[in-house]
């Protein structure tokens, strides 16, 4: 038993607490992606993640600029052809 411990200090990973639709998620896209490869796996979504963050950030930003832009932007007043102002 001692040597399995050793086994999985060295070269596993356990993860004890995962909702099991997130499991089954993951290890669908193990099998189709990565033949079953879970550590690939993990890599891979990890290399995801890391590559997307920069980009969802500049989005948030973006929103951001695009928002304080309308709100500065002088609204025009509509009028009818009677002349009266639309509210």
């Amino acid at each position: 038993m001692s040597e399995l411990r050793n086994i999985l200090k060295t070269k596993g990973l356990i993860i004890s607490r995962i909702p099991q639709r997130t499991k089954k998620q993951f290890t669908d896209i193990a099998k189709a992606e990565f033949c079953d490869d879970y550590g690939m796996c993990l890599k891979w979504l990890l290399d995801y993640a890391f590559t997307l963050q920069p980009l969802m950030d500049r989005v948030s930003k973006l929103e951001k600029q695009f928002a304080e832009a309308q709100d500065n932007e002088p609204k025009k007043e509509k009028k009818m052809l009677g002349g009266n102002e639309l509210k």
